[in-house]
């Protein structure tokens, strides 16, 4: 039986809201490269589907589905204690409280794309996190080679513009795994969303409540 969520609401008045700080480490910057291989939009969305097999995922490839998919072209300040960002995929409030996390190494920890700096950032002391993810991803799809995606929601964000964010937050992440397949596909990879949210692989990395997973996704080249 389904569980009927609020309807969510603006407020007349926000309530900003301080983001989380993450413990950043070293931080790679991600290259500006555009595909050749894209296939037509037809092609695509007609061609698109789960696939379970893997091989390893380039950091090319890589950097070009993060910057399809996620990545911020404009921002500006708000009242709402943080930027507005304004990407490809659409964003409730253009909040986007959705955060993507990569570990591209079955035995590494958990990398945070930075969608303003296009960059990939360290989160330190997350090893353990990442390695326990990638097992709990192995126990529903076999993981292989790929590269291991957690959506991560910070609601608070939401929260500061809307009464009722729950919805919202869940429709944000709806978008970006939508977003990522078809990217995936375009790009001639194999791409599987999982249905576990990934919260105990996420949120103690901050407060309790602070941070919620809202999936788990494996990504990586396609098998010849």
């Amino acid at each position: 039986m389904a569980t009927e969520l609020p309807e969510p609401e603006p407020r007349k008045h926000v309530q900003p809201y301080e983001p989380f700080s993450w413990p950043n480490g070293s931080t790679l910057a991600l290259g500006q490269s555009v595909s050749g291989e894209m296939l037509d939009f037809h092609r695509m969305v007609l061609g698109r589907h789960s696939r379970r097999t893997f091989t390893h995922l380039s950091l090319e490839k890589l950097e070009v589905l993060l910057s399809m998919c996620c990545r911020a072209y404009s921002w500006s300040t708000s009242d709402l204690g943080f930027e507005q960002q304004f990407r490809g995929v659409p964003s409730a409030g253009a909040v986007h409280p959705i955060h993507v996390l990569v570990q591209r190494n079955r035995q590494s920890g958990w990398e945070r794309y930075d969608p303003i700096g296009h960059t990939l950032i360290q989160v330190q002391g997350t090893s353990d996190f990442a390695i326990a993810a990638r097992d709990s991803a192995d126990a529903i799809v076999p993981s292989g080679d790929s590269t291991l995606l957690a959506l991560v929601a910070e609601p608070g964000k939401t929260a500061a513009k809307y009464h009722f964010p729950e919805s919202l937050v869940w429709r944000d992440a709806g978008v970006i795994i939508g977003a990522l397949t078809w990217g995936a596909e375009a790009l001639s990879l194999n791409i599987c969303p999982l249905g576990a949210t990934g919260t105990p692989f996420v949120s103690p990395i901050a407060f309790k409540g602070v941070m919620v997973g809202v999936g788990l996704v494996l990504i990586g080249g396609r098998p010849e």
